[in-house]
């Protein structure tokens, strides 16, 4: 039901507003803490609602901008990046989410910069953007769990094709932890568990 789960953020971010991260109304946050904590911070700006539609329409844009960096990246051909971005702009399910205050164009977002940072890191061995590809990851999962079998099957792929060797996945790893710890030290503070995610 559009709408169903920013009711949950929306009352998960107030709770935070009132009692403070590491309340234990929940014992860990079942559905997606990054986003219950973008709606503790968009409850300082305004009406969190609101602003998490705009966060929404910012997702949008910028998801266009990065599928047709992405495109080029695979295809080297910016005609063909530019039709890419502009079929994303006009398809209706996607248009249809960049207005509503849902975490599915943020999760849309990080996933198309998380495949722009694999490939840019594969161009150059840059050990940062290894490093950044594993953050962004760790941000996705936190987001929505099922970016976990697209990871599995993209670091498989790159296994095989022996393009992600021992040491670049040694930044991966380390980025995903940076970006998975926080939850995992918040849960353990409240809940005793180290997981992540619930």
């Amino acid at each position: 039901i559009p709408g169903s789960d920013t009711a949950l953020y929306w009352f998960l971010g107030e709770l935070a507003k009132e009692r403070g991260l590491l309340f234990s109304d929940f014992n860990s946050y079942f559905s997606s803490p990054v986003y219950a904590y973008l709606f503790f911070i968009f409850s300082f700006l305004g009406n969190s609602v609101s602003v998490a539609s705009l966060f929404s329409l910012g997702c949008f844009i910028l998801s266009a901008l990065l599928v047709f960096l992405v495109t080029e990246l695979l295809f080297e051909d910016t005609t063909l990046a530019f039709i890419a971005s502009f079929l994303f702009v006009l398809c209706k399910p996607i248009e249809f989410y960049s207005f509503l205050p849902m975490k599915t164009m943020f999760f849309i977002l990080l996933l198309l910069l998380f495949l722009y940072c694999v490939l840019k890191s594969l161009r150059s061995s840059s050990q940062f953007l290894f490093f950044l590809s594993g953050f962004v990851a760790g941000i996705a999962l936190e987001v929505e769990g099922l970016f976990l079998p697209i990871l599995i099957v993209v670091l498989s792929y790159l296994f095989l094709k022996k393009e992600l060797k021992l040491g670049k996945f040694f930044f991966v790893f380390i980025g995903m932890l940076v970006a998975l710890t926080p939850f995992s030290l918040r849960n353990f503070l409240v809940a005793g568990s180290l997981n992540p995610i619930s």
